[in-house]
């Protein structure tokens, strides 16, 4: 169980698959969960598994994966959901997220789209984060807008996880440029050293740039390698 106030209320402006959070929250470890996240997609089906994910469910049960339905699910998501309701967004992002390599939504689909489509596991995996939905918390602003608001909370970690600098823009549907990076360098500088409020974690890819932004924090570095295709040989 917690075992300091400060893990009390966990805080990822980056949620992204949320795994940081969840695994803290179901293992006890924290109470109260907020994830924020820019892109609409991650927002919806987070939403949607919190609030009422059984629509999403019987989409899962009924679905055949195929790189048709891939390529369709990917060009809503490429075109930022438009005109997609709640349900619809989180359906699209999670075909892009089970089909393609590595769970990367710019990535082509998988040779076989079966290979990571697995009903059953995503069923239990959902109504696992359901039935903690009392204890998550949802938004869908700008990062730095939502970590100057929550930067005041009392007894919280704020844990920050940004886009990667160097393959960002081959990542993610919302990445950031090399201004909005110095922007969010600029604001946790400034929150971290005039004004006592949450813990940080700030987690990056290690490289020089990043290092010349943040040259106030202890930095451990974390051996981890990792093989991303996004594109088919």
């Amino acid at each position: 169980m917690c075992d300091t106030d400060h893990m009390l209320n966990f805080i990822e402006p980056f949620a992204g698959g949320g795994s940081v959070g969840l695994s803290l929250l179901m293992s006890g470890n924290i109470k109260e969960l907020y994830l924020n996240d820019k892109d609409y997609g991650i927002y919806s089906l987070f939403q949607v598994i919190k609030t009422d994910p059984f629509p999403l469910l019987e989409l899962i049960d009924n679905f055949v994966p195929s790189k048709e339905e891939y390529r369709k699910a990917q060009t809503i998501v490429n075109r930022k959901y438009v005109g997609c309701d709640l349900l619809a967004a989180a359906w699209n992002l999670l075909i892009t997220n089970r089909l393609s390599f590595s769970g990367i939504v710019k990535a082509n689909c998988m040779s076989d789209p079966a290979a990571r489509w697995t009903p059953k596991t995503l069923r239990k995996r959902i109504l696992d984060i359901h039935s903690y939905s009392s204890h998550i918390h949802l938004s869908n602003q700008d990062a730095c807008e939502f970590i100057e608001e929550m930067y005041w909370m009392p007894h919280a970690t704020l844990f920050i996880d940004p886009p990667y600098y160097e393959k960002g823009k081959q990542l993610y549907s919302e990445y950031y440029t090399e201004e909005e990076h110095e922007k969010l360098a600029f604001l946790l500088e400034n929150l971290y050293k005039g004004f006592p409020g949450t813990d940080i974690i700030l987690t990056y890819d290690d490289n020089p740039y990043i290092r010349n932004l943040y040259q106030y924090p202890t930095v451990e570095v974390v051996e981890r390698k990792y093989s991303i295709v996004t594109h088919l040989a």
